[in-house]
């Protein structure tokens, strides 16, 4: 899962994480700016008489599907897609159709709270960009813990080749660190 930095031009060196919703589109590499614009909950309604074209839509979460909120706001002519969640914390998640097109990201509450209340003293220009420090791919779940986790293990077995694959199991859990404190919780042991 992609991980992305949200600036607006209020104060650009004040920082938000967002996610990716999986099956949405991508921000390109040299990121995407453009004003921020509420659209409610993301109806066909919430977009009637304002002009997203090449905007950002800021929509809360709940009561349509995501990929339904991404879709009527591709519609108007947003070029992105903020979701802010419903309840306290973060969330991720999947568009249940592929978007590709429309990048979206999934932000906090508090966040989202945030921006909504910049955006109604006036216009606010933000920039969904990669890392602060580069460009990188975040991945979770198998996709990249399984060949990580799996080098560690060859490495391990190498420098003990007469050790169990149990005890190189137990080596790798006892030398993790513990997940750093984020909105969204994480399963496992921590990190290596």
């Amino acid at each position: 899962m992609n991980s992305y930095i949200i600036r607006t031009d209020i104060d650009p060196s004040k920082e938000f994480h967002a996610k990716h919703l999986l099956a949405s589109g991508d921000i390109p590499s040299n990121g995407l700016r453009g004003e921020l614009i509420p659209a409610g909950l993301g109806r066909a309604e919430d977009f009637k008489n304002k002009d997203f074209t090449n905007k950002i839509a800021l929509i809360e979460r709940g009561e349509i599907s995501y990929a339904k909120k991404v879709e009527e706001a591709a519609k108007a002519g947003a070029i992105a897609v903020l979701i802010y969640n419903n309840t306290p914390g973060g969330f991720s998640g999947k568009l249940a159709e592929q978007l590709r097109n429309t990048p979206a990201l999934a932000i906090s509450q508090e966040k989202g709270i945030y921006l909504r209340n910049l955006i109604s003293a006036g216009p606010v220009q933000i920039t969904l960009s990669t890392h602060s420090i580069g460009p990188y791919y975040a991945m979770s779940g198998t996709s990249m813990a399984c060949p990580h986790v799996a080098g560690l293990a060859a490495l391990l077995k190498s420098k003990y080749p007469h050790e169990t694959p149990a005890s190189i199991r137990a080596r790798i859990m006892a030398s993790t660190d513990p997940f750093p404190e984020t909105e969204t919780p994480y399963i496992g042991t921590g990190t290596i």
